[in-house]
């Protein structure tokens, strides 16, 4: 029994070690660990914010931030420079979670935890919030885009804000420039097909069967696979409560 036990767990691990050997930087498991490398996440938005002398001092990988008056959430890389600017990369690989609507959530998660209380606008902290996209969001067939806040008149006025909104694209063909070299980096899944030897090294670490990264995400997929069960079970008893509800079971003894 316990040698089948044994057998059954090293199956697990086997299982979960091979998917995350196809996952690659785009990908918000293998991102959100791949960016812990301050070094890394610095040549990454030096490039996209085009800041070539930005330092990153400070990150905080996965960070949950929560909201005690209505819904928190969880922020794939938040990294802070020495100017006092907050970025917040997220990586998605479909639409529907890099709305435009996601960005100004993120903001506000954001800006309750930045801005002191008592803190003057002018004082606010300058914030990006920066989609790392596998497929051109916007179908504008360029490397990044920038949102842009404007005054509805004739003609036009830009506004400035503190606010900054970008979204990437890594699904580009060409490969002349730094930028176009580490998106085309995000979609690799092993060292040996990058072209940045930064990243490469890097990859090598996250993906090193013994490395504390590996194991970190074995475990992130252990939680996620119970969270599924979790959510399965809940959803499992409203289903049934309901249909008990509906067939005139006393509205006391239905429970969730």
């Amino acid at each position: 029994m316990e040698k089948d036990k044994s057998i059954s767990s090293l199956k697990v691990m086997e299982n979960r070690i091979n998917k995350i050997k196809v996952l690659r930087p785009i990908d918000d498991l293998c991102g959100s660990v791949f960016f812990q490398d301050i070094g890394c996440t610095q040549l990454l938005l030096r490039e996209i914010m085009e800041k070539p002398d930005m330092k990153i001092q400070e990150m905080a990988p996965q960070s949950v931030f929560p909201n005690l008056f209505g819904r928190g959430g969880r922020l794939d890389v938040v990294a802070f420079d020495t100017a006092s600017g907050a970025y917040n990369l997220e990586f998605q690989n479909d639409r529907e979670g890099a709305v435009l609507d996601r960005a100004f959530f993120n903001y506000a998660l954001l800006a309750r935890h930045l801005i002191d209380k008592g803190t003057d606008f002018k004082d606010f902290p300058c914030t990006s919030i920066v989609f790392v996209q596998e497929e051109d969001f916007f179908h504008a067939n360029q490397a990044k885009a920038k949102v842009k806040f404007v005054l509805d008149g004739n003609p036009p006025v830009p506004l400035e804000s503190k606010l900054h909104i970008v979204y990437v694209n890594t699904n580009v063909t060409e490969i002349e420039t730094t930028l176009s070299k580490i998106l085309h980096d995000l979609r690799c899944s092993s060292a040996e097909e990058m072209l940045v030897p930064q990243f490469a090294a890097r990859m090598e670490q996250v993906k090193n069967p013994n490395g504390k990264e590996m194991a970190f995400m074995c475990e992130a997929l252990a939680m996620e696979r119970e969270e599924g069960r979790e959510e399965g079970r809940k959803e499992m008893a409203k289903e049934t409560a309901f249909a008990m509800f509906k067939t005139g079971t006393p509205y006391e003894t239905v429970q969730l």
